[in-house]
C-alpha cells in the first residue's frame, strides 16, 4: 500500500536453485526522489519479503530494486521492477468553496494541502471518467460558459506524479445569476 509518507514494498515467489524450495530471504533497497535506481537511501536488511519505508516524503518518486539469497547463502544479482518507481501520495486539498460571478461565470476556491503535481476538478459529479479542468495548478479556477440561474458544484482532487488522485473535496452547491434579475432601486 501506498501512503503520503510510505510505500510499502513485498517481494515473493523466488525458489532455490538447486533444491525448488520458496525462498523467503530478501534484500530491498530504495533510492529518494528517483526516477532509475542510483544510490541506495535505505533498505530492508536481509528480510522475509515485506519492506515498508516510512518517513518518506509526500509525492516524491521512490525506485525500488531488489536481491534474493537461496538456502545455500548465494544472491542473486539485483532485480528492479517495471516500473522502477512509484510516487507517494499527494497531500489531499482543504477549504472548498464556490461563488457565483455572473450570469455564465463561478469561481472555485481550496486550499492546497501541499506537494501536489496538480488538480483535477469534476463539475456536478466525483472522479469519474476525464475531469472537466485537468491540471489546475492553484486555486481559484475561474469557470466560464455556464448556463444562467443553474446550480453547479465541483469535486477537487489533488494528484501526484503518478496520476493517481488523493481523496476528493467537495464545494456547496451554488447558482449562476439570472439572466433576467430584477434591479431593485
Amino acid at each position: 500500500a501506498i501512503t503520503t509518507t510510505s510505500i510499502a514494498m513485498s517481494v515473493t515467489g523466488a525458489t532455490d536453485a538447486m533444491s525448488g524450495v520458496p525462498v523467503n530471504c530478501y534484500y530491498i533497497e530504495y533510492d529518494a526522489n528517483a526516477t532509475t535506481f542510483t544510490t541506495a537511501d535505505g533498505n530492508s536488511g536481509w528480510c522475509n519479503g515485506g519492506y515498508n519505508p516510512t518517513a518518506l516524503s509526500v509525492n516524491v518518486p521512490y525506485a525500488f530494486r531488489w536481491k534474493v539469497r537461496d538456502n545455500a547463502g548465494n544472491e542473486t544479482g539485483w532485480n528492479v521492477p517495471t516500473p522502477a518507481y512509484k510516487y507517494t501520495y499527494a497531500n489531499a486539498p482543504t477549504t472548498p468553496g464556490l461563488s457565483a460571478t455572473g450570469t455564465t461565470t463561478q469561481t472555485v476556491t481550496w486550499t492546497s494541502g501541499g506537494a501536489q503535481s496538480y488538480f483535477r476538478i469534476y463539475r456536478n459529479r466525483a472522479s469519474n471518467g476525464s475531469p472537466d479542468y485537468d491540471n489546475q495548478t492553484s486555486s481559484p479556477l475561474n469557470v466560464t460558459g455556464l448556463t444562467p440561474n443553474t446550480a453547479y458544484y465541483y469535486w477537487i482532487y489533488a494528484v501526484n506524479g503518478d496520476g493517481v488522485e488523493t481523496s476528493g473535496i467537495q464545494t456547496s452547491t451554488v447558482y449562476t445569476f439570472s439572466a433576467n434579475a430584477d434591479v431593485v432601486e
